[in-house]
């Protein structure tokens, strides 16, 4: 079972912000513009590790996928993601319109090469877009 993100407007990774957040001038993720409420699939078996709510990115969900040494970020949820395993398929949250730094519905995600959140080290951010592509036929 595959989501595709090729049918929603997109506001790609590296656009420059009008402000800058603390850690980058510039946007690190994807950002995918749907109404409130739209549902989030697990797009393959993952757990959420962590959550909380952060003042730009509202609530955040913190997501590994089984075998995947990356680590997913995913932002501006309706309302706190639930920490836990979830299967392919299965409702992980709602997309939403928290934090100061959302104009609108949508969700922010971000990737994480090794696992760890760096805002030190931007080099270690990976395109969304480019992972997911891999999962649109």
């Amino acid at each position: 079972m595959r989501y595709p993100l090729d049918n929603w407007k997109k506001l790609r990774r590296g656009y420059l912000f009008g402000v800058p957040t603390h850690y980058s001038k510039f946007h690190l993720g994807l950002d995918v513009i749907a109404p409130t409420g739209t549902p989030l699939y697990a797009w393959q078996d993952l757990s959420i590790v962590a959550t909380l709510f952060g003042p730009q990115g509202g609530n955040t969900a913190f997501i590994l996928c089984n075998g995947n040494k990356r680590l997913f970020r995913v932002m501006h949820l309706q309302k706190p993601a639930k920490s836990g395993k979830y299967k392919e398929g299965s409702i992980i949250g709602y997309i939403g319109n928290t934090g100061a730094y959302s104009l609108g519905s949508h969700l922010h995600i971000d990737i994480s090469k090794n696992g760890i959140l760096n805002l030190k080290d931007l080099s270690n951010f990976e395109n969304p877009e480019s992972y997911f592509n891999a999962f649109v036929k």
